[in-house]
């Protein structure tokens, strides 16, 4: 059975090869009525018939195209399914036959070959078959060999040349997938695409600090801080108390004679006067003590204040220090 496939096939391919010489041939003694004599299309036609001739079927494709596009003939069709077909163009071929059988007059005798080789072409055309699983994020893309199919045709099979092919499948948030393939006449591939969840973005690390702890006075500092106020605060008072003695003795006191009241006045002005002489000395002090504490104490807790900052792919460790 597949010994008897194979010989058909062989049969077939030599089929189509008789039928594209053929056509060749018919091509050939027609070719100059085709483009206008004089022409720069015709020009183009003439040389790709020179390297038809030669074998040189890519360079025969190049001239017939650039042709086709001065000036359109459908025999210059003829001449483009033939090359491309001799290259393995098999999609290029089906398209140019497809274009002259809709262009050519019925009556055309060359209509006939056209159709069978269009029959022939179709069948040995490969075609790639996608399976992408749902659901397709937004932004996917498929392209085939460098150029993007449109996601219309992703169900449908797509027709391709035989040969090396790749494609890719470039969808957002998740990383792009590639394929390299080889496909050959008449053969149907099927590849399949798995689309994994998109990663979601991961949250800003939280920064974990270390700080020091609050500084801690001595209750001598508060000792001496309360002397030191009061001690000030009783010198101030005191001596303004002293000072309005004075001005009553200064009233009630003529050429070193007093009444009661400036005695009085006095007495009182010395004995305040001792109270404020001995509390300012014992503020300044005590004033002193406390600032000398507090100087003091702020020196042993300025020491480094360290941080640290861990992340899923760091750690950053950080020191500050207070002056």
């Amino acid at each position: 059975m597949a010994r008897s496939a194979e010989v058909n096939r062989r049969r077939r391919r030599f089929g189509a090869f008789l039928l594209f010489a053929a056509l060749a041939v018919t091509c050939a003694s027609r070719a100059l009525a085709e483009p206008q004599s004089g022409s720069e299309a015709a020009e183009l036609f003439r040389q790709g018939r020179e390297a038809m001739k030669a074998g040189d079927y890519r360079g025969a494709c190049a001239g017939f195209e650039a042709s086709q596009q001065l000036e359109p003939a459908a025999g210059t069709l003829l001449n483009i399914a033939v090359c491309s077909e001799k290259l393995g163009r098999l999609h290029r071929a089906r398209k140019a036959l497809e274009d002259f059988v809709g262009e050519a007059d019925p009556s055309d005798s060359r209509r006939a070959r056209a159709l069978a080789l269009l029959a022939d072409v179709k069948e040995r055309t490969p075609r790639l078959r996608l399976r992408i699983s749902a659901p397709v994020a937004a932004g996917t893309r498929v392209l085939i060999d460098g150029e993007e199919i449109a996601q219309s045709a992703w169900l449908v099979p797509l027709e391709l040349d035989p040969g090396q092919h790749v494609v890719e499948l470039r969808a957002p948030g998740r990383p792009e997938q590639r394929r390299a393939f080889e496909i050959r006449e008449r053969e149907s591939v099927t590849e399949a695409f798995v689309l994994p969840p998109a990663a979601k973005p991961r949250p800003p690390p939280r920064p974990v600090r270390v700080r020091s702890t609050p500084r801690e006075l001595p209750a001598m500092f508060y000792v001496s801080l309360g002397v030191g106020v009061g001690g000030l605060v009783t010198a101030a008072g005191t001596g303004l108390f002293v000072l309005r003695q004075h001005a009553t003795v200064d009233e009630h006191c003529d050429n070193k004679k007093c009444d009661a009241e400036g005695l009085e006045a006095g007495d009182q002005g010395i004995r305040y006067a001792t109270v404020s002489t001995v509390a300012l000395p014992i503020g300044v002090a005590g004033m002193a003590v406390a600032g000398y504490l507090w100087f003091a104490t702020k020196n042993k807790a300025s020491g480094p204040n360290i941080g640290v900052s861990i992340t899923p792919s760091h750690a950053v460790v950080s020191a500050r220090t207070n002056f």
